[in-house]
Formats: structure tokens, C-alpha cells, sequence
């Protein structure tokens, strides 16, 4: 059964404190719905974690006074303060999907959607945020979780008999997790090519990780996009900012928010074309300096997904710094067509990586039908480290 494996991804919730009390409570729409691994984290600060399936979450702070964050792809964030004594203090969210502005739109002659001023823009800055640190260290804490939700009788003509599906840890309907992982890694990288993962913790049941490797960061700079190890889908996928993503993909714009300040544009992501390695969704990109703010994209067996039917990516991109991000931001325009233009120089705004990042999939072959999710959360960016040769 170890073809299961192939699928591995990423993610609960993390925690870091000297002294700490807890913190603890619950994410949801304004439905009351829960909100799986919405992310939560102290604001100035890189240390957060990602809430579980159902919502909750929990995080160790010292005594004082914090800005707690809660923040959700497609829904307005919500800033908390809590003020942490002796005793453990519960504190819900309750998010709203996010209210997008239509004001400054201004279709260009010819009716371009304004969105491909802003695409070209983000393609432009593209090189200067794919690697935009020398060197850095992070904590990653790593979840996987696989899941059976139906078992055929028989696989490739053999039955499958009920001790089997004991050992494999599924009830009777074939149902339950057949592979559970977590640890807290720290990762220590250095240009062009080193990298460390140091394992600090962590706890499997299963079958052993089955072997396969996936990339720590997904990374949406690069022109082809890695999402699972080299052995599937060599090719990659080509990024909604690729340098030639224009002649794949159409773009909509659907409106603008505003976020500590900065405007987010937010834009429709459309294949072109069927059965060529493409994602479809949208994707965030702020206004002035075009750094990706967020996505939330999708790929299906048309995409030329192979083994899965679906991986869904979504991921909340941060500051974390101000060194070496590449330059300086770009002034705002007037209007939405005047955003293909360069514009002026500005404040320098620091460096942004990935603050969290959460996978899921669905596989159904052989009658064998799973889910599962890989959360990742990056904890404690480090972006000026002193790292020896002999770190790596």
C-alpha cells in the first residue's frame, strides 16, 4: 500500500515562548463556520501558528501586552489585543469574507482589464523577490496528514482482508488515517544553493513517510513552479508571473483592499488553454512594489496533475526584515492605468518570504479515494544570520 505516500504535505500549529502563558481559541466566518489552519500571528513579530481542521488554535506568550493577528485567504483580517498575566486567556476570531473596492478602476483603451497592467508589473519585479535574501534561518513546523475516505474490496485482483486494513489503520468501510507527521525543523539557508534542515522534534505513525521529498517552500517567483518532489511533475507549473505567463493565462481584476496602509490588488487566474500545466484561482498582489500578498490556486488532472485529482495551494506571504529585499517600492499610481508605468522610488519595505502555506489534495484510483492536507508554518525568520561553512 505504500503507493499512498506519493501524496505528502504540511501542517498544525506552532508555538515559541520563554515564560509563556496560553492562549487559545477558536477561527471562524461570520456564518460560525470554523475556519481550517487560518493563520495567527503576534503583529511586529515574526512567531505565529496555524490553526487545526477545526478552527482552534494556541499560542504561548509572555506576560505584557500583544497585537494578536488573524488573517485568512479571501477574508478581512482581524487585529486582537490581549494583555497575557498569570492565567490562560481564550480569544475567538470571527472573520468576514473580504470587502473588495471597485473605485479607482480605469479600463484601458482597447478594454484591457486593469489586471494586466498590475500582472505585468508583479512579472517585472518577479526576479527581485524569487531570491531576495543572502541568508536566513526559520523554523518550519511541518503536519501531514493522509486520509481514507473509501477502500475497495479488492486491489489489482487481490482482496484486501480485515487484518490488513487494521494494520493500515482503518475501520471496517475502509475510512481513517493511514499517515499522520509533524516536526519543528530548522532551516538555515545561505546563497546560492545552501541549505540545512535540522529535524528538532517530531513524532510519525504510518508507513514510514514512504520516502518522498517535497520542496520546503513552493515558490511562485520561479518561472516553473515546484509543488511536489522532481519524481512528479518534472516539468512544474508555469506561474501566473512567469516571464511568459501572458500568453497561458487570462487575468480579471476583481477589486482592491487595504492592509496596514498598502493597497491589495486581487486578480482572477484563468488557463488559457486545457491540458497544459496551469493553475487557476487567484492570486494577491500589492499595489506600488507588486510582491505576492497571497494566493489561492488550484490544479486538476487537466493541469497535468498527475496521481491526484486535485492540489489546492494557498499561502499568506509576509514581511519578515529589511535586508537585502532588492530594492526600494515603487510609487502608487493615480489610477488603475497608469499602474504599467514604473513610477517613483519610495520607503524601502524589507524582505518577504512565506508565512504560512497549507496544501490539499484528493486521489481517487483504483477505487481507492483519500484526502489530505500539508500545513506548513515558518516561525522566527532570522534574516542577518551568521552561518559558518561548517552550518552546512
Amino acid at each position: 500500500m505504500s503507493r499512498f505516500a506519493i501524496l505528502l504535505l504540511v501542517g498544525c500549529f506552532v508555538w515559541v515562548g520563554v515564560r509563556a502563558t496560553p492562549v487559545t481559541g477558536v477561527v471562524k466566518d461570520d456564518k460560525g463556520n470554523p475556519l481550517p489552519y487560518a493563520s495567527v500571528w503576534v503583529k511586529g513579530g515574526t512567531r505565529g501558528v496555524t490553526a487545526n481542521s477545526a478552527g482552534r488554535y494556541s499560542i504561548d506568550l509572555s506576560p505584557g501586552s500583544h497585537v494578536l493577528v488573524c488573517q485568512y485567504v479571501g477574508y478581512g483580517r482581524q487585529e486582537v489585543t490581549v494583555v497575557v498575566g498569570a492565567g490562560a486567556l481564550t480569544v475567538d476570531f470571527g472573520l468576514s469574507p473580504q470587502q473588495l473596492s471597485m473605485a479607482e478602476v480605469v479600463v484601458r483603451p482597447g478594454g484591457e482589464d486593469p489586471a494586466y497592467a498590475i500582472i505585468r508589473q508583479a512579472i517585472r519585479r518577479r526576479k527581485d523577490y524569487a531570491d531576495p535574501l543572502d541568508s536566513f534561518t526559520v523554523e518550519a513546523y511541518i503536519k501531514t496528514l493522509i486520509k481514507l475516505r473509501k477502500l475497495p474490496k479488492r486491489l489489482l485482483g487481490q482482496k484486501i482482508e480485515e487484518k490488513d486494513k487494521r494494520e493500515m489503520g482503518v475501520d471496517s468501510n475502509g475510512k481513517g488515517i493511514i499517515y499522520l507527521s509533524e516536526n519543528l525543523t530548522k532551516v538555515a539557508y545561505k546563497r546560492p544553493d545552501r541549505l540545512k534542515l535540522e529535524v528538532l522534534s517530531g513524532r510519525e505513525s504510518g508507513s514510514n513517510g514512504y520516502g518522498f521529498s517535497f520542496p520546503i517552500f513552493i515558490n511562485f517567483y520561479k518561472n516553473n513552479v515546484t509543488v511536489l518532489s522532481d519524481r512528479l511533475n518534472p516539468r512544474g507549473f508555469v506561474s501566473p508571473i512567469a516571464d511568459g505567463a501572458l500568453n497561458y493565462y487570462r487575468y480579471k481584476y476583481q477589486g482592491s483592499f487595504f492592509e496596514d496602509g498598502k493597497e491589495v490588488n486581487r486578480i482572477q487566474v484563468m488557463p488559457k488553454r486545457k491540458y497544459e500545466p496551469l493553475f487557476s484561482g487567484t492570486i494577491e498582489i500589492t499595489d506600488g512594489d507588486w510582491r505576492i500578498h497571497g494566493l489561492d490556486l488550484l490544479l486538476v488532472r487537466e493541469s497535468q496533475l498527475e496521481l491526484m485529482d486535485t492540489l489546492q495551494i494557498k499561502q499568506i506571504h509576509a514581511p519578515v526584515g529589511s535586508a537585502g529585499d532588492g530594492g526600494s517600492v515603487a510609487g502608487r499610481g493615480g489610477d488603475r492605468s497608469a499602474k504599467d508605468g514604473g513610477g517613483g522610488s519610495g520607503r524601502g519595505s524589507g524582505a518577504w518570504q512565506v508565512k504560512n502555506q497549507v496544501v490539499y489534495f484528493t486521489f481517487n484510483l483504483f477505487g481507492i479515494d483519500a484526502v489530505g492536507n500539508f500545513v506548513d508554518v515558518y516561525n522566527n525568520y532570522d534574516v542577518a544570520p551568521k552561518l559558518e561553512e561548517e552550518v552546512f
